[in-house]
């Protein structure tokens, strides 16, 4: 980040009024640089002796502010006495960790609402009084707070903090009861960088019992400040979950869709429905860790690719509809593939996974899918899931003048005869090619179970690229390919009544 210097030099002398500190606290190092002021990001600053920065000022911050614990690399030590006094345009303050917060820092800030102080803090003095708007506020621990620090509060409603911890004691002085993180029973909501978050106890595929806090992210709030947007793994020491319905949804700054990539940390495992719909720009997205998917969550994006959690066991309605989609491989484990998936994307080819019994209708309307196979298990195949599309329609002069639906005349569907893919194929028009069940252990589907088929799994193994899918090679249906699919094969070659196929 660039910095900006202003040509006048800083010596600012310290606020020293002792009566102002919380107990133990010494006062604080008065001495500074003789650098000159420099602004970050609208903060006003100046270089300590200590090489740390202080926060003297702002230039007219309103909205969400978070007050970095660094700057340029250095530590940020502390927010001077009226850095932002009487902003009223400020709404929501998150100060990260080990900044302290000295006296009047924020007082008369009348449209602040809710406060997070981050871990390892100090609120000195009367650092936020007068903020009459202010209704929540939430401490990390190590954190300690003055009496004094949010008098004329009257909003004040809800106090998150640890048990015992210092700022614990801080609530005796209070006409509230603290809500303890410690319980679990908490929810409440702040803002982190370009993000609106909710934090809240609930359901948790992170933790063994299912029950912890964790961070959603309610709301991006960059703008057209950050392209490409990195989610953090943590936001307060709470993991950062799931990014919630709507959340980005048409993200739009004078007119134009603004992100293009997104960065998800290993702890995101949902994403609720719509989250990034309409999207215009976002192109890339790692999904590799996330369980679960609302509906139409990457609708109308231009994601050209998704790699897909192995585990995932199901997708939802309107996934990938409209994107840029040209390839994707869908988890084995997925039992039905809803309406609207796929429609209206660039798909050329998809394998339908074994286990899948449902396939929804238009689910791959609009693509260049014009070959299918279809597994034995899918037992309903809804209205136009394959075979149809629209087509463009101009006038003489080559005007557009609107689209009409088409049928695929070349659409092929293989699959097993008396099954729903002849059934989709006949009630159609389409081309039914029947497969031929292969025999049990026949992996290379030569026509016979062999030595070669053992081989190939054990290759497989090891970690070739044999060029079979996971499918047929998982002999036994136990969702791995592993030397339990290699004995299976050997003890049916030898004689043996393998589930009945010897």
């Amino acid at each position: 980040m660039k910095k900006t210097i202003s040509l006048a030099l800083a010596l600012t002398l310290v606020f020293s009024g002792t009566s102002l500190l919380p107990a133990g606290f010494d006062a604080v190092d008065t001495a500074v640089t003789a650098s000159a002021a420099f602004e970050y990001e609208g903060f006003v600053c100046e270089d300590l002796v200590s090489g740390e920065v202080r926060i003297t000022g702002n230039k007219g911050m309103s909205g969400a502010v978070t007050v970095p614990s660094k700057i340029d690399g250095k530590k940020v030590k502390e927010i001077a006495s009226g850095a932002f006094k009487d902003n009223g345009e400020i709404t929501s303050l998150y100060v990260e960790e080990g900044v302290v917060i000295l006296p009047q820092a924020f007082s008369g800030c009348v449209g602040l609402e809710s406060v997070v102080i981050g871990e390892g803090c100090d609120v000195w003095g009367v650092a936020f009084e007068n903020c009459t708007s202010l209704k929540s506020v939430a401490v990390m621990k190590d954190t300690d707070v003055s009496m004094g620090a949010f008098d004329g509060c009257d909003s004040l409603e809800s106090f998150f903090c640890y048990k015992d911890s210092p700022a614990d004691s801080f609530c005796s002085t209070l006409d509230i009861d603290p809500t303890y993180f410690d319980d679990g029973d908490i929810s409440f909501s702040g803002v982190y960088d370009v993000f609106e978050f909710k934090a809240a106890n609930g359901w948790s595929l992170l933790d063994e019992t299912g029950k912890q806090i964790v961070v959603y992210i309610t709301k991006y709030i960059g703008g057209d400040t950050h392209l490409d947007v990195v989610v953090p793994e943590t936001i307060m020491g709470f993991p950062v979950y799931e990014i919630s319905k709507d959340a980005f949804y048409v993200n739009t700054v004078s007119g134009q869709e603004s992100i293009v990539s997104v960065k998800l940390p290993e702890t995101v495992k949902v994403i609720d429905a719509a989250a990034f719909c309409r999207c215009v720009n976002l192109k890339s997205i790692n999904l590799e860790n996330v369980l679960s998917f609302g509906m139409s969550a990457f609708s109308e994006t231009s994601l050209e690719k998704a790699e897909l959690n192995k585990g995932l066991e199901s997708i939802n309605a309107g996934l990938f509809s409209g994107t840029s989609l040209t390839k994707i491989a869908l988890p084995q484990n997925i039992t039905s593939i809803p309406s609207d998936a796929f429609s209206n994307t660039k798909l050329s080819e998809i394998v339908i996974p074994e286990k899948v019994q449902w396939i929804g209708s238009y689910a791959f309307y609009n693509t260049m899918i014009t070959d299918v196979t279809i597994p034995e298990a899918v037992t309903q195949i809804d209205e136009k899931a394959f075979g149809y599309g629209v087509t463009d329609l101009y006038d003489d002069l080559g005007a557009y003048i609107g689209w009409e639906e088409k049928k695929y005349d070349d659409m092929v569907i293989r699959g097993y005869e008396g099954t729903a893919a002849e059934k989709y194929a006949k009630d159609n028009g389409f081309e039914f090619i029947p497969l031929v069940k292969p025999k049990f252990g026949d992996v290379d589907g030569d026509g016979d179970t062999s030595v070669q088929d053992v081989l190939l799994i054990q290759q497989a193994i090891a970690g070739w690229d044999v060029g079979i899918s996971e499918s047929v090679l998982d002999v036994n249906g136990d969702g791995l390919v592993s030397v339990d699919d290699a004995i299976l094969i050997q003890q049916y070659i030898a004689g043996w009544d393998v589930a009945g196929k010897a």
